[in-house]
């Protein structure tokens, strides 16, 4: 679900034209490395929960989860605020284009923003997995990014005419979608507490 959603965004993102197509990949690539340090986590999350879990240990394994959706998301908002700080330098690493390279801090400031939700979303996935539990998260993604973040996209991007950075507000849009969506379920139905 997520993959689509992100995926189509390229697409809206090129048919802006070169540079923003340009511009909406930097940023993309950007966000993507720093998102392998919240996909690793989760993973961890997953295994650390059913681990505790097979070992008939509930109180352990929602204390893994609380842990893991607190603290590494406190760490992707310094992450954040370094992607929004050295947004001109980062972008450097890519092109020389001066086009391409005014439009890239707008962008940078947003995806700075989303990547405490993405940091959630991620990690909210791994915790439901190490409940055994899948279908809450295919859900709340085809919710959050289908649903809420692609019309946001459609409105932002288009009709209120704030074309690339639109596209992206609809991205972040959508991960606090399900992000908000997964802490949610696992606050309500695994009783999980966050802070």
């Amino acid at each position: 679900m997520e993959v689509g959603f992100f995926s189509l965004s390229t697409f809206l993102a090129a048919r802006l034209g070169s540079v923003e197509g340009a511009a909406h990949q930097i940023t993309l690539q950007v966000a993507s490395t720093t998102f392998m340090l919240p996909l690793g986590m989760s993973s961890a999350a997953a295994l650390m929960i059913a681990r505790a879990l097979g070992e008939g240990d509930l109180l352990r394994a929602r204390l893994v989860a609380r842990v893991s959706l607190f603290y590494p998301a406190v760490f992707m908002a310094g992450i954040g605020i370094g992607i929004y700080l050295f947004a001109t330098p980062v972008a450097r690493f890519f092109t020389e284009d001066p086009a391409t390279l005014q439009m890239t801090p707008a962008l940078f400031a947003i995806a700075a923003a989303f990547q405490v939700f993405d940091c959630t979303q991620a990690i909210g996935s791994g915790v439901y997995r190490g409940f055994g539990r899948t279908r809450d998260p295919f859900l709340a993604n085809l919710v959050g990014h289908w649903l809420i973040g692609l019309p946001m996209t459609w409105v932002a991007g288009k009709y209120l005419g704030l074309g690339l950075p639109g596209i992206w507000l609809g991205l972040c849009t959508g991960l606090a979608a399900v992000a908000g969506l997964l802490v949610y379920g696992l606050r309500r139905e695994i009783k999980v507490s966050i802070a």
